[in-house]
């Protein structure tokens, strides 16, 4: 983890680092201890206007997100995610926050804490339309990394 942090930094300089709890049921908890460590990214894009990308999924407007594991590049993992769920190209402009997440299994105290990371990436809108599944609109929730 200590080094994924160092490669961040080295290549996107500082940034801010929260830590999070999250308390997974039993069932989740192995899940992902049977995971491979990973990274939540999520983008948040903005327009000449200075509204924010949102995309559905289930349900619910989001900031376009995905997991990839840590030895993946981010950069054009970032690029592709807002390319397949919203159709359009952006420009990465700042890492903005990393939160570590301290995962641990709420019907076990003695498990211990696993560890993933969930990154917010600050991208401007570079080219083409929205699709159907995506919309634009003033930012007014707060960000929040999304753990899923």
């Amino acid at each position: 983890m200590e080094s994924y942090l160092s490669t961040l930094e080295e290549s996107y300089g500082s940034f801010s680092i929260n830590q999070r709890t999250v308390a997974l049921s039993a069932e989740q908890y192995t899940e992902e201890d049977d995971r491979e460590a990973t990274v939540e990214l999520q983008i948040q894009v903005e327009n000449e206007d200075a509204e924010v990308l949102y995309v559905e999924e289930g349900g619910t407007l989001t900031l376009p997100s995905t997991t990839v594991s840590m030895d993946e590049s981010l950069e054009p993992t970032v690029k592709s995610t807002v390319a397949e769920k919203a159709g359009i190209e952006c420009r990465i402009q700042e890492l903005d926050t990393v939160t570590i997440l301290g995962l641990h299994n709420a019907d076990d105290g003695e498990s211990e804490t696993l560890y993933r990371l969930a990154v917010i990436f600050e991208a401007t809108h570079e080219s083409g339309a929205v699709d159907e599944q995506a919309i634009w609109k003033e930012e007014n929730t707060e960000r929040n990394p999304v753990f899923v």
